[in-house]
């Protein structure tokens, strides 16, 4: 059984921020306050779409749709079409209590029930992947996971709903319950609509603007890795720089703990830099008792810094830091002083120097740390040219404006799939796999997957790992890469494979009856034809080929265990 670290109320309370309304101006409905922080309230009813700011997505199906959307379960649901040919990143339309129901057989697929606390939840639903963790904390705009086709569809959407009921049990359990969203009209304003009335339709549909704001920038020394990429960055400078030897990574006190999934669509905003081999290659050099990318806070203050190689910048909120996506249990503790000795400036949030605020998480105009900009190295303003140009087409990063999925005139914009008459829970029947995974220039993805002994489930399925390419660099280290929970089979996909990478994993599980066994069960001992004895049952495929997976021995030398490795052909 998981559980969810809480801080106790002396370090949040410092860092909670209260919510306030917000004016659309001109005369638009006014925006309520916002669905607030954990522990804050909620406004009852309201969602944002879950996609950044100013993305638009076309609404193929809506309250009360014919084809799926007239069950208990679904009534008061609408579909958003998303692009088949790549990921888009889904975030959290609201602030609460992630509940991850990672089956793919479910009607909703893989989805994610945000619990509001206030009896509500909200489901985002038919994901390709879930990136938060069951019970973790989020925000509104925390990123959650990525888009895709599982469960009843017929191609990439994300289904949203408010439910009410029990956000732990899958949302086909759950009652639909009227809504409104949060939106961005056509001058760019915030406005409030009721979801009934948005315009709906496969070949006939609107497409509504959200007014998310996600995550484009964190601070200078963090560790990110793009989800389904085997690539860890620290960002220095305003730039990305991949970790590729493992001595480095360590040397620098690194944890795989500490590194934060991000959406591609921030990572496009970081300049490409010269990656990192040792620690020669850093233009700076560690300081004593702190570690560079990591979040830290002295023993007696209830303060939470970043760690910056030119700073401590405190986070604003408890919601900010929650919006980075940091996990609460990695918060490092360090002896009073600390940070005095260290000698590096340190930000104040009252003067507005060196402070991590949530306006300047989701800028991609400048780099995040001390001395970047003139307003104290934070990230100066927005550029004023582009912010109209973004306020006039609404769309996000070169999106074009025109009818969804162009080019794909013979392919029907994606919905849920309805029912063959339908059952009263909203079961709908399944409509297919996700489309576009072999579209010309997609990236390679490979799909490893592992089944218990006689598809019995398991009380806890753990994946750890590591990824090299082929040239010998790592992509990342062995570290506890996934873990589920009451289930039989784990999965696990990497985008961005290519010819000759290898990756090696283990698979650690526990049956109901508390007995733990691994994938592979030694001896291994090549010279003596002993190859180990494998448990449970290992696929894997790139892009739908099947692919072999061999066992392999320990690469220290140093024991006789096995586990498991399969060559990107």
């Amino acid at each position: 059984m998981r559980q969810r670290f809480v801080l106790p109320w002396f370090i949040i309370a410092p860092m909670l921020g209260g919510g306030c309304a917000t004016d659309t101006g001109g005369g638009g409905t006014p925006i309520p306050p916002g669905t607030g922080d954990v522990g804050g309230g909620v406004t009852r009813g309201v969602l944002n779409l879950p996609v950044a700011d100013r993305t638009r997505m076309l609404c193929t199906q809506g309250v009360g749709g014919e084809h799926s959307h007239h069950f208990r379960s679904t009534r008061n649901a609408v579909d958003l079409d998303t692009p088949n040919d790549r990921d888009q990143a889904v975030y959290a339309p609201s602030s609460g209590i992630a509940r991850v129901h990672d089956d793919p057989a479910s009607p909703f697929g893989i989805h994610v029930n945000v619990d509001r606390l206030d009896g509500t939840y909200a489901v985002i639903a038919h994901l390709k992947r879930v990136i938060v963790k069951d019970g973790a904390e989020v925000a509104e705009g925390t990123l959650i996971g990525i888009e895709g086709c599982t469960g009843a569809c017929s191609g990439d959407h994300v289904h949203l709903s408010l439910m009410e009921g029990d956000a732990s049990q899958g949302a086909e359990h759950g009652i639909s319950i009227p809504m409104s969203l949060i939106l961005r009209d056509e001058d760019g304003e915030m406005d409030l609509l009721d979801a009934a009335q948005l315009d709906c339709g496969v070949s006939d549909g609107t497409r509504y603007a959200s007014a998310l704001a996600a995550v484009n920038r964190h601070p200078d020394g963090s560790l990110v890795q793009v989800s389904g990429d085997p690539r860890v960055y620290q960002l220095d400078g305003g730039m990305a720089r991949h970790v590729v030897d493992e001595q480095a990574f360590m040397a620098l006190g690194y944890d795989f703990r500490d590194v934060v999934l991000i959406a591609e669509e921030e990572f496009a905003c970081y300049e490409q830099g010269a990656a990192i081999g040792s620690a020669a290659d850093l233009a700076w050099t560690p300081v004593a008792g702190l570690t560079v990318g990591t979040l830290t806070r002295e023993a007696s203050r209830s303060d939470v810094y970043a760690v910056t190689a030119f700073g401590l910048m405190p986070v604003e909120d408890w919601r900010t830091l929650l919006l980075l996506g940091y996990d609460p249990a990695r918060i490092r503790f360090v002896a009073d002083g600390t940070f005095a000795r260290s000698g590096l400036p340190m930000g104040d949030c009252v003067s507005g120097f060196g402070c991590i605020t949530r306006a300047l998480t989701s800028t991609c105009a400048a780099p995040f740390a001390f001395g970047a900009s003139e307003d104290g190295g934070i990230g100066g303003p927005v550029d004023e040219q582009q912010e109209e140009e973004e306020e006039d087409d609404g769309t996000q990063d070169g999106e074009d404006d025109e009818s969804p999925d162009e080019g794909e005139q013979d392919a029907p914009a994606d919905r849920d799939v309805p029912a063959d008459g339908g059952n009263e829970d909203g079961t709908e029947d399944d409509g297919g796999s996700a489309q576009g995974a072999g579209a010309p220039g997609a990236p390679r993805a490979l799909h490893v997957s592992w089944t218990a002994p006689f598809s019995a489930p398991a009380a806890r399925i753990t994946l750890s790992g590591e990824y090299h390419f082929a040239d010998g660099s790592y992509g990342f280290f062995w570290h506890e890469l996934a873990e589920v929970a009451n289930v039989a089979t784990l999965a696990y996909d990497l985008d961005g494979v290519g010819s000759g990478d290898a990756f090696r994993f283990s698979v650690e599980f526990e049956a109901l009856d508390g007995d733990m066994s691994w994938s592979c069960i030694g001896p291994y001992d090549a010279s003596q034809g002993q190859y180990g004895t494998r448990q449970g049952t290992a696929v894997a495929d790139v892009d739908g080929t099947a692919i072999a997976i061999q066992t392999n021995g320990d690469p220290s030398g140093e024991t006789t265990g096995c586990g498991l490795n399969l060559i990107i052909p």
